[in-house]
């Protein structure tokens, strides 16, 4: 286990969220995480994005069987076109490698930077998966514990249709 999985399991223990850990090979897609898991809680796609005119950065969490449609996005927060950022932002912003993007980066953004945005279907989901800041082990945690830990985090949060 890295530091930075003990790193959020201790702040996910310290904040009384109770978590199910799966182990699996490391997965760098969702398509990957769901072959390989076999999970039956539903599972999220994480895309850390960056609006092109501002630089305003947003964390999109959303159902995994869904595609990101960067222009319906946009158009619901008002705001000009997206586009993914890059490994280097990821990186200082949230302390990620791709392949490891997770709400759990925003424990690293002690700034508050970066704004998210929940798919509003999620909280029609009892249980929510997400990668501990390692793309070697998913969480599997209530939806209500999920707003628990976002609340805790201190960023902006939003719910659109994605």
């Amino acid at each position: 286990m890295t530091e930075d999985e003990k790193h959020v399991l201790n702040l996910l223990e310290n904040l009384g969220i109770n978590y199910k850990r799966v182990k699996h090979p490391p997965v760098y897609t969702v398509e990957e995480a769901n072959r390989l898991c076999n999970l039956e809680e539903t599972g999220c796609k994480n895309l850390l994005l960056k609006e092109k005119r501002h630089g305003e950065y947003y964390l999109v969490i959303m159902l995994d069987c869904k595609r990101a449609d960067f222009k319906s996005i946009s158009k619901q927060l008002q705001i000009s076109s997206l586009t993914f950022a890059s490994e280097e932002e990821l990186n200082n912003l949230l302390g990620l490698k791709p392949g490891e993007v997770s709400p759990f980066g925003l424990m690293n953004d002690n700034n508050n930077i970066v704004n998210v945005i929940i798919d509003n279907e999620l909280e029609n989901s009892e249980f929510v998966t997400f990668h501990p800041n390692v793309n070697t082990s998913t969480l599997i945690l209530t939806y209500e514990d999920f707003e628990k830990y976002l609340e805790w985090s201190g960023n902006r949060v939003e719910k659109i249709i994605v």
